[in-house]
């Protein structure tokens, strides 16, 4: 949720196509967080998350 908060924000501060170019590097930083991971140990352990913000 904060990723897409400072893309939208970032959207209107500095264009559509400025938060567009930034958004590929934003995605793998978030697929590699602690919570991806989480979320998707618990995905194919088919339990709900514990995410944690990380």
């Amino acid at each position: 949720v904060q990723a897409t908060l400072r893309n939208a924000r970032a959207a209107v501060r500095d264009g559509h196509g400025a938060a567009a170019a930034a958004l590929p590097a934003e995605l793998v930083r978030l697929a590699g967080s602690e919570d991806a991971a989480r979320g998707m140990r618990a995905a194919a352990e088919r339990r709900p998350a514990d995410f944690v913000g990380r």
